[in-house]
């Protein structure tokens, strides 16, 4: 039987998923303005994350639409498109109620009290009238 007091605990998430995460964040909140250019040297300086590692958070970001490649300039925050925002809509109201009626044929009394808490944060989101605060609500939820 081995022996387990030596082992080290990893996070589950990876410096890349961490550096996503935070660049998303940024992104959200606005610490990146749309349109702002964002150049690799200043974002590992401050991630503290190699070139690699931005570069592939970036890629990552175009693919979701919240950075565009500008030709010439290199990627940027993504300007919001409203016809792109209504087609993300409609495809996400779909996916949802069939995930809710997955949901709602399999879901624990654990899960159950989960998505009660959520559904209270994302009220809760609502009626402060934060637009970030509301889509991290509406995300978690």
């Amino acid at each position: 039987m081995p022996d387990d007091t030596l082992r080290i605990d990893r996070s589950a998430k990876t410096l890349r998923t961490l550096a996503l995460e935070r660049m998303r964040e940024a992104i959200m909140d606005f610490h990146f303005q749309p349109g702002e250019r964002l150049v690799e040297r200043p974002l590992c300086d401050q991630l503290g994350v190699s070139r690699s590692v931005v570069r592939e958070v970036l890629r990552q970001l175009e693919a979701e639409g919240l950075v565009q490649m500008v030709p010439g300039h290199g990627p940027a925050v993504a300007k919001p498109d409203l016809g792109r925002t209504d087609e993300i809509y409609e495809l996400r109201a779909l996916l949802e109620g069939i995930a809710a009626r997955a949901c709602a044929t399999s879901a624990s009394k654990e899960q159950i009290a989960l998505l009660d808490a959520a559904l209270e944060k994302l009220l809760e989101a609502w009626a402060s009238g934060a637009p970030v605060e509301v889509m991290r609500a509406t995300a978690s939820f």
